[in-house]
């Protein structure tokens, strides 16, 4: 029954370079840059945060090389961080930070195959074929690389492994 808001306010830059070769070949980069300045009125008057304002920038960058339409291979950098907020950012199991901020990063790595759904494939257009896998790495995770939760957890322990099959007809 509170009227007090919370308002946020965004600000992004991204970019992508696309090379495509007369193979069938690809590179592509992809460039994101975000910064958010947040006014948490609602969530201070709550009790779910101790400050009013505060910020979180998060930037990533990708690099993906797909192989004659067929093979996929990617590397990507993510890097996250903002202010610091006791309330907001408390310790808790798996998703708390015993340093009482959303700072994390970390890398994802990428491979696909995609056997139908190109140029001179015998099922074009109707068939459309991606296998991969995702890998997601952590280097810092809410704020800390070992105990960032306070209860034992390690950055690494949230790596993760993704295996994928898209299907589009």
């Amino acid at each position: 029954s509170s009227s007090a808001t919370n308002r946020y306010d965004d600000i992004g830059f991204d970019a992508t370079y696309q090379h495509m070769a007369t193979d069938g070949s690809n590179l592509a980069a992809n460039l994101s840059v975000i910064r958010e300045s947040r006014h948490l009125n609602a969530s201070v008057a709550a009790g779910e945060a101790a400050d009013r304002s505060s910020s979180l920038d998060s930037s990533h960058l990708d690099v993906t090389w797909t192989y004659r339409q067929t093979w996929v291979a990617g590397l990507g950098v993510f890097d996250i961080s903002g202010s610091s907020d006791a309330t907001l950012y408390a310790p808790q199991v798996l998703v708390g930070s015993s340093a009482s901020k959303p700072d994390s990063r970390g890398y994802v790595l990428q491979l696909e195959y995609v056997p139908f759904g190109k140029l001179g494939s015998p099922f074009l257009p109707w068939l459309n074929l991606r296998i991969g896998l995702q890998y997601a790495g952590y280097t810092c995770f809410n704020g800390s690389s070992g105990n960032y939760d306070g209860f034992g957890r390690d950055a690494s322990d949230n790596d993760t492994l993704f295996g994928f099959v898209w299907v589009a007809l």
